[in-house]
């Protein structure tokens, strides 16, 4: 038999057959005659130039050449239904733009990109924008679709989820020259701003997280950073045990964004990732 002379639906009444046992409930299960069904049988048999079920009267058997047939025509059923859901999953797919964005800070975070990576992964039909921002979007001009923002106090026009809290403690680079260690390196942006220098110490000042965590890991000075961020800097080191809670992290979109399919997937992919990942 040649594989043009093959018909999907001949390997289908022949798997039928072989499961039920039975012409009658084969072609019924198929939505077929049974004479139509007994034809097409008889056809295919010709095709392959063997007999494939004995008739006995308990039912049709399969024939050693049925029982070849039946292993690989199962595989190729099961590769069929397997195509089919494919592109039936295709057609369905969501397709859209979502524009992200986030602290500079949160770029370096390996378990937070991993899970923007799954997401874009598992819906290639989405679209991402990351906008990473040393100035707060404006979400209520849909500037973006969903933030991810350190804040204790998320704007009121927004709604959205508290993924967690950031803890933070005091660090200094390994390699700190000794008369930068009386330097105290803050952040003053209005998302970020943190306490001042302790007592005596010389204020450095700094317009974003990542160049903070940049000049403290390059010896500028000691600052309380969050402990999630310090942690992908080995040179860093703590100067004391003295753990403070610092801002709370939150994933936010405007209350017109929530019913928008391809928002709610993203939101619940993030919150599950995230909250698998024990970092905040």
């Amino acid at each position: 038999m040649q594989m043009n002379d093959l018909d999907w639906n001949d390997l289908k009444l022949f798997l039928a057959i072989a499961r039920t046992g039975n012409l009658t409930r084969a072609a019924k299960e198929l939505g077929i005659h049974h004479s139509t069904a007994f034809r097409r049988l008889t056809d295919f048999e010709d095709k392959a130039n063997a007999k494939l079920f004995d008739r006995r009267p308990s039912g049709y058997l399969l024939t050693e050449a049925g029982a070849l047939i039946a292993e690989d025509a199962a595989l190729m059923s099961h590769l069929g239904k397997k195509i089919s859901a494919t592109l039936e999953n295709k057609e369905h797919a969501l397709q859209g733009h979502i524009k992200v964005t986030f602290p500079a800070t949160l770029s370096l975070d390996r378990p937070f990109m991993d899970a923007l990576s799954s997401f874009a992964a598992e819906q290639p039909g989405i679209s991402l924008e990351l906008i990473c921002s040393t100035v707060p979007i404006d979400m209520e001009k849909f500037e973006a679709d969903i933030a991810f923002r350190f804040t204790n106090s998320p704007p009121p026009a927004l709604i959205g989820r508290k993924i967690g809290q950031i803890k933070t403690a005091v660090f200094e680079a390994d390699n700190i020259p000794s008369n930068n260690r009386n330097n105290w390196v803050t952040c003053y942006s209005k998302e970020f701003r943190q306490d001042m220098p302790r007592q005596g110490m010389k204020l450095v000042s700094v317009s974003d997280g990542l160049t903070q965590l940049q000049a403290v890991n390059g010896g500028l000075g000691q600052a309380r950073l969050p402990l999630h961020q310090a942690a992908l800097y080995p040179a860093l080191r703590r100067t004391d045990n003295n753990e403070q809670p610092f801002l709370d992290f939150w994933m936010l979109y405007h209350p017109d964004q929530k019913a928008k399919p391809q928002i709610k997937l993203m939101v619940t992919h993030m919150l599950q990732a995230l909250a698998a990942n024990k970092r905040f």
